[in-house]
């Protein structure tokens, strides 16, 4: 069975005029989609409930009964939700989804709308399953938690947005410290009584002096046995934190997490100066040492990449599953396979590229297939084409993959919008998927190369206003190289003599990545992804060193943005 990042979370929210589905009616509804661990597309709609709105309803959202009236009817906005919910691998989410879920049912049947069935997830739920009992688990309390912008809350989009982050994180925690890999195991996991303790266990007694002693830092915290055996290795923003959650009062367990807690003797820590260098170097403690209860039950993922192969007279875009030092060009790795695959097929349908196996099909010396026929291959087997025409079309996917390439989504658009106006619904749907699949795979790229061949930058994010610091985060081809955390009085100290040496020299390379390396990259990029909002990527990509370095120098020296940007 495949992982669960492959489903559609469809996180949703409304606000309504009161608390019973039966007697009241929703004022405003958000959908926000999350596929493969990033938000991919979102929709929002006022809606004219044709009740009073009570004035402390009105108060708390700022919908007022004047916007309310003004807004479209239920039954105009409820075709463009009925698209989420509907789509391949749906699952139904809210915060306290019983509500979200029974108001937006009861509103289905009564526009006569017929509801979808799909499954439901609470993240509410898997809030209080996974994180320390003391903690609220309101959005706004878990918004804080996580770091993650809450803007317009008690708005439905803006709740619901920060509900879809909320989730991705939950999600990656139930991952990593769960073992829960597929669907059925989520849902499981999401359905299953969980158990509490009500006084600490005799592993807290064993090691409270060092848990007093725990900053509240980042870093990895280290779990040792009775014969001093490394059998777990953990990550966090806050070290004191995260370890206190394990042995407080009333926190709720999973099996695996009580065979950890009852296994526990000793414990040790390693500060770091960031929350992706905790990440970075908890993923390779493990691949290092492979501790007991990281590795229990654990298959090891493997990440599927888009690779456009150079072994070949004629390269064609694959999916790989394998990270080599071929001179081939990777582009990923991705968490979610059916958006790979999904890519592959727009570029099967959109470009000329050959399908088959060029040397075979020069052997059988026949006329062009159908491929051909229909415009889809430019058929060098028979030199329909020049080895120069192939390698300007292969440039052309090369340029849709970095995310350059908007043209496409144009013309799909107007294919859509074709299909839909001669009445062919079923093919105008496909074509949708499609644009959406797209725009999943433009919104990582951004106008920068996703390939890891040319994923090499600096990520500046702002640190403390107080003492006008910022930090550089330095990567090449997707793995972090150096970071550095610098401040108003000496912006550029050693930088550039750093930037210079790294991402303008080659280094020796390896034949085969393993996995490890692999979710080494994906851990990054990941990171990466969630900050991107926060400060400024700047990738060498085309650039001289010259221009990277300018480019680097003016914006640290920048303060006012940063800080202006922080209020």
């Amino acid at each position: 069975m495949g992982s669960f990042w492959d489903h559609s979370f469809v996180v949703t929210d409304v606000e309504t005029t009161g608390h019973s589905p039966e007697k009241h009616r929703i004022t405003e509804l958000a959908c926000v989609l999350v596929e493969g661990g990033e938000i991919v597309r979102e929709f929002s709609s006022l809606v004219n409930p044709h009740q009073f709105i009570p004035p402390y309803i009105a108060q708390m959202t700022g919908i007022s009964n004047e916007m309310a009236y003004q807004a479209p009817e239920v039954k105009e906005i409820l075709p463009q939700v009925k698209e989420f919910l509907e789509r391949k691998n749906a699952i139904f989410v809210a915060h306290n989804v019983k509500f979200d879920w029974s108001f937006i049912q009861q509103t289905f049947w009564r526009e006569h709308f017929q509801f979808p069935a799909i499954p439901k997830l609470c993240s509410l739920k898997l809030s209080r399953s996974v994180l320390p009992n003391d903690l609220k688990k309101n959005v706004g309390s878990l918004a804080e938690y996580f770091d993650v912008p809450l803007v317009n809350r008690h708005r439905a989009l803006g709740d619901a947005k920060a509900t879809a982050q909320i989730l991705i994180e939950l999600l990656e925690i139930i991952e990593h410290e769960h073992n829960v890999k597929t669907f059925d195991d989520l849902l499981n996991f999401h359905n299953k009584r969980s158990h509490s303790f009500s006084s600490k266990p005799d592993s807290y007694k064993r090691i409270k002096d060092k848990i007093d002693k725990l900053p509240t830092s980042p870093g990895i915290y280290n779990f040792y046995d009775q014969g001093g055996k490394l059998i777990y290795v953990g990550k966090s923003k806050n070290l004191r934190a995260r370890v206190n959650s394990y042995f407080s009062k009333g926190a709720i367990r999973s099996r695996k997490i009580n065979e950890l807690i009852s296994s526990i003797y000793d414990l040790d820590w390693e500060e770091t100066t960031s929350e992706l260098s905790a990440l970075i170097r908890e993923c390779r403690k493990i691949k290092d040492e492979k501790p007991y209860f990281n590795r229990q039950h654990k298959a090891e993922r493997r990440y599927p990449f888009i690779k456009l192969t150079t072994d070949e007279i004629f390269p064609k875009a694959v999916v790989s599953y394998d990270y080599k030092d071929d001179n081939a060009e990777y582009f990923g790795p991705f968490r979610n396979s059916s958006l790979v695959e999904a890519v592959i097929k727009i570029i099967d349908d959109n470009f000329k590229l050959i399908k088959c196996d060029f040397s075979e099909a020069i052997k059988s010396n026949k006329l062009p297939c159908i491929y051909y026929q229909i415009g889809k291959c430019k058929a060098p087997c028979v030199d329909a084409t020049t080895n120069g025409e192939y390698l300007i079309e292969l440039d052309n996917v090369r340029e849709f993959l970095n995310g350059f390439s908007s043209t496409i989504i144009s013309s799909l658009e107007d294919k859509m919008k074709k299909f839909a106006e001669n009445l062919n619904f079923e093919s105008a749907a496909k074509l949708r998927d499609q644009i959406s699949d797209l725009k999943v795979l433009f919104e990582r790229c951004k106008n920068a190369p996703t390939s890891i061949n040319n994923n090499n930058l600096v990520l500046i994010l702002p640190n403390s206003a107080q003492e006008k610091t910022l930090d550089l985060y330095m990567i090449i081809q997707g793995k972090l190289f150096k970071e550095k955390t610098i401040g108003k009085f000496a912006p550029l100290n050693g930088i550039t003599e750093i930037i210079s040496d790294a991402y303008y020299n080659k280094y020796e390379s390896k034949e085969i990545f393993d996995q490890a390396e692999v979710e080494e990259i994906r851990i990054v990029n990941s990171w990466i992804y969630k900050q991107k909002d926060k400060g400024e990527i700047i990738y060498s990509y085309n650039k001289s060193k010259d221009e990277f370095i300018s480019s680097i120098e003016n914006s640290i020296k920048n303060f006012k943005f940063w800080w202006n940007k922080l209020k």
